[in-house]
């Protein structure tokens, strides 16, 4: 995920935390070497998050990574697993999903959208867009500077295919990235 938003973006720093800290070590050396910038370890979640633009959490999930009052305006949250965050950090965001049916509906519902649909706090018609809308240009993304924008990602396989797609597209026109042998015998 860090290399897909570092080939459309152009980030001079991350700030990587991990309860694990082998895995922090791990994950900050492979980055360092790959994207050629700065990859720091963070001794907390709270300090990873202090200044950043953009926050990917990819855990496990149902496990709360950060507290919406640590979100910044203007930043751009992506889960990658159900419960990474608290339901003031939905209500504080522009949301945008995947497949929000299967977001909001999901069996065991996701977290933490089940509390908040349940309460009538949060229903299908806070979903700004489908991601995919937004990909399309069917529908706006970010409309201000100091927007929260939280993006929960339902983990659709066809999604994964349509960014490799347009990352390989991307990669090919800028003549970078390294050819692989898929399928090849």
């Amino acid at each position: 995920m860090v290399q897909s938003v570092c080939a459309v973006r152009p980030i001079k720093r991350i700030q990587v935390f991990s309860r694990d800290p082998a895995n922090v070590k791990g994950f900050c050396e492979d980055m360092r070497a790959a994207l050629g910038i700065e990859v720091v370890a963070c001794a907390s979640g709270r300090e990873a998050v202090r200044g950043a633009d953009i926050m990917v959490t990819a855990t496990s999930g149902n496990t709360i990574v950060f507290e919406a009052d640590w979100i910044e305006p203007g930043v751009l949250m992506m889960s990658l697993a159900p419960g990474e965050f608290d339901e003031e950090t939905v209500l504080r965001s522009r949301v945008y999903l995947s497949a929000p049916e299967q977001v909001l509906g999901d069996e065991p519902p996701r977290k933490p959208f089940n509390t908040l649909v349940a309460s009538g706090r949060f229903g299908p018609e806070d979903v700004v867009a489908d991601i995919c809308d937004v990909a399309a240009g069917k529908k706006p993304g970010r409309t201000s500077d100091d927007e929260i924008i939280l993006y929960e990602s339902a983990g659709l396989a066809l999604l994964d295919v349509g960014i490799g797609h347009w990352v390989y597209q991307r990669a090919r026109s800028r003549g970078i990235g390294t050819e692989m042998p898929f399928g090849e015998h």
